[in-house]
Order: C-alpha cells, then sequence, then structure tokens
C-alpha cells in the first residue's frame, strides 16, 4: 500500500500546477536552510544525530518532482503529453520510494529514537499530562 500511497501523493502535488508547486519547493528549501541553520548553532548536547544518507532521496525526490511539473500539463511547459505525464509521475515516484526505502535508518536505530522521545515525555510533567 505504502508505494501507491506514495504515487497518489506525488499525483495530487503533480496537480496542484507547476505554480503551486515551485512555491511549495521554494519553501522546502527554505525550512531545509533553517533547519540547517538551527541545527549548526545549537549547543552540541542538544543535536540529535543526524544521518545525511536517510535523507539523501529527498533531494531527488523534489528536484524531480519539480522538472515533472514543470515539463507537464498542468500550469507547466507542456512538454509530456497527456496521461504519459502520470505514467512519469507513477514510474518517478516508485523508483525515489525504493530509493527512499533503501537508505532508510535501521530500524533498530528508529526504535531507539522512539524509546527516547517516550523517556523525555514521560520525565516532563507537561506532556506526561496531555
Amino acid at each position: 500500500m505504502a508505494p501507491l500511497a506514495f504515487i497518489c501523493a506525488n499525483l495530487i502535488i503533480y496537480w496542484t500546477d507547476w505554480e503551486a508547486v515551485s512555491k511549495l519547493e521554494l519553501g522546502i528549501l527554505a525550512g531545509f536552510v533553517l533547519f540547517g541553520l538551527s541545527y549548526a548553532f545549537k549547543h552540541p548536547v542538544e543535536k540529535p544525530p543526524l544521518d545525511p544518507i536517510a535523507l539523501a532521496w529527498m533531494v531527488p525526490w523534489l528536484g524531480g518532482l519539480a522538472l515533472i511539473s514543470f515539463l507537464g500539463q498542468y500550469g507547466g511547459i507542456g512538454v509530456l503529453p497527456d496521461w504519459i505525464d502520470l505514467l512519469v509521475v507513477a514510474g518517478f515516484s516508485l523508483v525515489i520510494f525504493y530509493i527512499g526505502v533503501r537508505v532508510a535508518l535501521p530500524r533498530d536505530r528508529v526504535h531507539a529514537a522512539f524509546a527516547e522521545d517516550e523517556a523525555e515525555a514521560a520525565a516532563d510533567p507537561i506532556l506526561a499530562e496531555g
């Protein structure tokens, strides 16, 4: 189900039109810059470990989706013909999905991160109430 859901999500993004996709991508880029600055200037004790390899799939995903949207029928320059554009989005989505799965964090690191977050939440009286 997850690959199909990822295809559907990317189709929804594609159908919003190039103007919206370009603004969305600029917003995401700004978010990455702010995250990077925040991470760079945080006190070392507060920094959780990052694994840039696990994030590597996002660069081709965002770039590819922007390119497909720019070349597509929905506010783009219309190079991709009708229906072919949808197949391109679906095929591209599957490739990116499986790249993302391949570079994802190992299961034990994800479980350890969740356990750490749960322990911190249990120790915080405000979070423990909610």
